[in-house]
């Protein structure tokens, strides 16, 4: 089968669906954060700029990230880094959510931006790779609606949740989530 006959087929949509699942997940674990700060201050004890400072981290690990993210991706192609990459960011919110002090939630965190750095890159990679140049552009604006939509409803989700539920409940919860899709992008994706 040539290259121009998978494009756009079953298999295109399945790996672009999956590449997409995992940009929700991390955008839903970002918003997961912002929500369940004020129960992770208060059972940790932390100060309002020790959360500030722990969820900073996140970023400027992200942002380091990001310059190898992209050439990761062009050497190794999706099939190992996105479940790979998935797998990271799961262990660290588990490492987060389980954490009893302030620099293990930044372990947590560390991983956690490592992984994700390949997310949202690696979706549009998948939608590239699989749809084409033609479709690059369409492909890519797909996964920032997708992503965008959800962390909507990731929001008022965990917002509600989060009045029955413990912060580390809720933050193992999504991270045991993401170790299920990691297990089905290892099985699946090509």
């Amino acid at each position: 089968m040539t290259t121009q006959s998978k494009l756009g087929g079953g298999m295109a949509w399945i790996n672009w669906l999956l590449a997409t699942a995992f940009v929700v997940f991390v955008f839903t674990f970002q918003t997961g954060y912002a929500i369940t700060s004020i129960g992770m201050k208060e059972d940790l004890g932390l100060t309002v700029a020790q959360v500030g400072l722990i969820g900073s981290i996140y970023t400027w690990a992200f942002a380091v990230a990001q310059f190898v993210s992209g050439s990761v991706l062009d050497r190794f192609g999706i099939r190992w880094v996105l479940p790979l990459a998935c797998a990271v960011v799961a262990a660290g919110g588990l490492v987060f959510a389980n954490a009893g002090d302030p620099k293990v939630l930044v372990i947590g965190q560390v991983m956690m931006a490592l992984g994700a750095a390949f997310g949202f890159v690696g979706a549009g990679f998948a939608g590239g790779a699989w749809f084409g140049m033609v479709k690059y552009g369409i492909m890519f604006a797909w996964v920032q609606f997708v992503a965008s939509f959800s962390a909507i409803i990731g929001q008022r989700i965990l917002g509600t949740m989060v009045t029955d539920f413990a912060w580390n409940e809720l933050l193992n919860g999504l991270a045991l989530g993401g170790c299920a899709l990691s297990v089905v992008m290892f099985l699946v994706m090509r």
